[in-house]
């Protein structure tokens, strides 16, 4: 959850200062559990007397890819009631540019800076008048080496209206992640849930472009070019690939894996990737443990477990070599408090429960990306439910993000 806004905790310092007759008796709930695209959520609000110190904080927490823009916020927000001496204020976390927009009918109101250390916060005050706000959104660009994007969003002031009535809005700009709504009555913490954010597993046709606003890795310098071979030099002769054993590569951004241990000489990335047009982009993996990126160069060996993002400038199937007699010996892969990447080592799909069982006890969420779409796909998280549910599969050469809620060592499926 991301720490209290601003707003809210300046309001609920100033409700422990005015309200001397006890804890506030209003009553809020909310609904859905779990948000897909077109779900509306809504807040109701039961008992809520006028002159109520009233705090809402909207806080999204999801994946992002450094130097790349996202968004969050809400569209349709509906305020059944006038909230006086009020606030709109927002908190960024990894992020380099920011802005934040309101609209409401003819009028708009922005607010643009650069982050400090990460860290961006802005507001604008006065009265928030009861209606239908079209848009409270944040946006801008991730920071660089940021692995994901903490945004907090709240509404503050002083109630006058019905009082009991309902909150309604649609999450905006984030398909996959978290979004914790959190609503102060009088100072105290009146609701507080978390609720998972996933798209509906749906069949499209593949775009003739990428989306824009897809958050793909941005390379901060060329990859570079190998060196022409030596002719006289001795080159492994490919064996037959096993059945199974290709990488289909879509047009644009790809998050792969390989599905077993490679054979020498044909485990390294200009090896793998030969022939890839990848546009002047580099070749990445994720660092966890220091939560940045990292550039594989020429000569790097592709390692089982590793997600690895690369990206093609046109569809095409990369062929793999995987050594003889199976897996040697166990492989692990540290991984770290936060978000990795992985890949997935088996040949055939299997349930996300079973092949995370060797970090089960540290393992929150998982979602790999489709590279037809160009986009996220459906989160799956521990113990979830419905399209979240962990009983979902994996699928062989696919990279995964993976949310860790502490260390573990991930051990390779035995094949």
């Amino acid at each position: 959850m991301a720490p209290m806004t601003r707003s809210c905790l300046a309001f609920a310092v100033l409700a422990v200062l005015l309200v001397v007759q006890g804890v506030s008796t209003a009553s809020v709930s909310i609904s859905p559990d779990h948000v897909m695209p077109g779900d509306q959520v809504t807040i109701s609000i039961g008992n809520l007397s006028d002159a109520s110190t009233f705090c809402i904080s909207i806080d999204g927490t999801f994946a992002a890819i450094p130097e790349s823009p996202f968004s969050f916020g809400v569209r349709e927000f509906f305020l059944p009631f006038t909230l006086h001496d009020g606030s709109i204020s927002a908190t960024l976390w990894n992020t380099g540019t920011n802005v934040m927009t309101i609209r409401k009918g003819d009028t708009e109101v922005r607010r643009v800076g650069l982050s400090q250390d990460g860290v961006f916060s802005t507001s604008t005050t006065g009265t928030i008048p009861a209606g239908t706000y079209d848009l409270i959104s944040l946006g801008g660009e991730a920071a660089s080496g940021a692995p994901n994007i903490v945004a907090s969003l709240s509404l503050a002031g002083s109630k006058s209206g019905p009082d009991d009535s309902a909150i309604t809005f649609f999450i905006e700009g984030v398909t996959d992640g978290n979004v914790t709504i959190t609503v102060l009555v009088d100072g105290e913490t009146a609701l507080s849930r978390t609720l998972p954010v996933g798209n509906q597993v749906t069949i499209t046709p593949t775009p003739t472009t990428p989306a824009p606003t897809t958050p793909t890795p941005i390379p901060t310098n060329p990859t570079p070019t190998p060196t022409t071979p030596d002719p006289t030099s001795t080159t492994p002769t490919p064996t037959p690939t096993p059945a199974g054993g290709t990488i289909l590569l879509r047009s644009g951004w790809n998050f792969v894996s390989v599905p077993r241990i490679l054979a020498e000489g044909h485990d390294m990335v200009d090896a793998v990737f030969a022939g890839v047009d990848t546009g002047g982009r580099s070749i990445f993996t994720y660092d966890g443990q220091n939560q940045s990126w990292r550039q594989l160069r020429y000569g790097d060996t592709l390692r089982l477990l590793d997600g690895i993002w690369i990206y093609s400038s046109d569809a095409r199937e990369v062929p793999l070599v995987y050594a003889s007699g199976g897996m040697p010996e166990t492989t692990t892969k540290q991984l770290y408090s936060g978000w990795n990447t992985i890949g997935f080592s088996s040949t055939e799909p299997m349930q996300a429960r079973y092949a995370l069982v060797s970090v089960n006890d540290t393992w929150f969420q998982i979602f790999g990306y489709d590279s037809t779409l160009q986009k996220y796909e459906t989160s799956i998280v521990k113990d979830g439910s419905g399209t979240h549910s962990d009983t979902r599969h994996l699928h062989p050469f696919q990279g995964y993000w993976v949310k860790m809620n502490g260390n573990g060592t991930l051990v390779a499926i035995e094949y």
